[in-house]
C-alpha cells in the first residue's frame, strides 16, 4: 500500500465513549485509523526511507522528510564537551548531522572590543580614550588592553572609568614606559580581565615610574626647614601606586641633631608622616643616614612628588649622598601589576 500524499479524513463515525471491550471489528478499524491520521499530522506525508546519517525533519504542518540538510534550522546554546557555545542562536544550513568532536579555538586571555576607542589625547605615560556606549558594566580598574597605533601594537592598564554621560564612556589607561604613546587613531582594540594574557609584559620595570641620581648635592638650610635638592622629584599618574625611596643623607653636626626624610607633595613639606623616617644623635658628629620608606598611594589625578630632607639642630650641611655612597632612588610601582 502506497504512503498517502495526503492526511486521510478522519472517521466522523466513531464514538469518544466506546470501550475497548465491546468493541466490533470494525470499530477496531476506525480506531487503528484514527491513530494513523494522528502520526501523520505529526510526522507528515509524503514517501521516504531513513538511511545512515540522516534525520527527519519537518517542513510545515503534516510534512516533513528524511535527509541531511536542516535549512533555516535554530540552534540555542548547546552543550560541547562540558562547556557552552554562547550567543545568538544560529539559523540556515545545516549539512551533516552528525557532530563529532568540535575544534574550539585556543584562547590567549584577551577580548575583542566590539565597539571603537576613540584617542582622547595622552598625557606621558597616561592616555585617555572613548567609547561610544556604556562600559561602566564591563570595564574596571586593573583590567589590561591591548590595541594598534601608529602601526604597533601596544599594551597598558585601564587605572580609571568615568561615568557614562552624553552617550559614551571616557576611560584612562597606564602605558608604562615600555610604549610611546601618540595621538593617532585606534583599531584592533581588545581588554582582559587576566593578569597575564598572551603578549602582556609583567617585567615590573616597565611599569614603574622612577627617579635615580648618582650626583651627590650639598644644601645648607636653616634647622627644622624642609629641603629638595630640585631634580629628587617624580610625576606619579593617576591610579594605585607602590611608592619607595631610598637615600643616603648626611649632615655635618655641631650639636645633637635630628636628621629626616620624607616624600611629599610639596617641596618644603611633609604630607605624610607615613613617609617619613628620621636619625637622632646624642651628640655633634659627621652622621650619614640611608633612610627608606615604603607605601601605597592611590591618586585620582596626575600628582608630582619630592624627596626632601630636613635637620633639626646645628649643622652646617645637608648633603644627599648619591655619588659617594648609593644612589637616590624614587621608585613608584604600579599597584595593577
Amino acid at each position: 500500500m502506497a504512503y498517502p500524499a495526503t492526511i486521510d479524513a478522519p472517521d466522523t463515525t466513531m464514538q469518544g465513549g466506546s470501550l475497548l471491550s465491546t468493541n466490533d471489528h470494525a470499530t477496531d478499524h476506525r480506531l487503528l485509523g484514527s491513530a494513523v491520521i494522528n502520526l501523520e499530522t505529526k510526522l507528515g506525508v509524503g514517501s521516504g526511507s531513513a538511511a545512515a546519517n540522516q534525520i527527519l525533519v519537518g517542513q510545515g504542518a503534516g510534512t516533513s522528510s528524511w535527509g541531511t540538510v536542516w535549512n533555516n534550522g535554530v540552534m540555542g546554546t548547546p552543550l560541547i564537551n562540558g562547556g557552552t557555545i554562547s550567543g545568538a542562536a544560529v539559523s540556515g544550513t545545516f549539512n551533516n548531522p552528525v557532530l563529532g568532536t568540535p575544534t574550539i579555538q585556543a584562547w590567549d586571555g584577551w577580548i575583542q572590543e566590539a565597539g571603537t576607542w576613540n584617542n582622547l589625547g595622552t598625557d606621558t605615560h597616561t592616555g585617555t580614550f572613548s567609547i561610544v556606549t556604556d562600559v561602566t558594566g564591563k570595564y574596571q580598574n586593573g583590567m589590561r588592553m591591548k590595541f594598534t597605533s601608529g602601526g604597533s601594537t601596544q599594551y597598558g592598564m585601564i587605572t580609571n572609568v568615568g561615568v557614562f554621560s552624553g552617550g559614551s564612556t571616557i576611560f584612562t589607561f597606564y602605558a608604562g614606559t615600555a610604549y610611546a604613546l601618540g595621538g593617532g587613531s585606534i583599531t584592533s582594540p581588545f581588554y582582559s580581565p587576566n593578569k597575564t594574557p598572551f603578549g602582556f609584559i609583567t617585567n615590573p620595570t616597565y611599569w614603574t615610574e622612577q627617579y635615580k641620581s648618582s650626583s651627590d648635592f650639598s644644601l645648607s638650610p636653616a634647622t627644622g626647614v624642609w629641603v629638595n635638592p630640585g631634580t629628587a622629584t617624580v610625576v606619579i599618574p593617576i591610579g594605585i601606586w607602590r611608592a619607595w625611596y631610598s637615600v643616603v643623607l648626611q649632615a655635618n653636626t655641631t650639636s645633637a641633631p635630628n636628621i629626616l626624610a620624607t616624600f611629599s607633595t610639596g617641596t618644603a613639606t611633609q604630607s605624610d608622616t607615613d613617609f617619613t623616617t628620621i636619625l637622632s644623635a646624642s651628640a655633634a658628629a659627621v652622621l650619614n643616614f640611608t633612610a627608606s620608606r615604603e607605601k601605597f598611594i592611590s591618586l585620582a589625578s596626575k600628582t608630582s612628588y619630592f624627596l626632601n630632607a630636613q635637620y633639626n639642630g646645628t649643622a652646617s650641611l645637608l648633603s644627599f649622598l648619591g655619588a659617594s655612597y648609593a644612589p637616590t632612588i624614587i621608585n613608584v610601582t604600579s599597584a595593577y601589576l
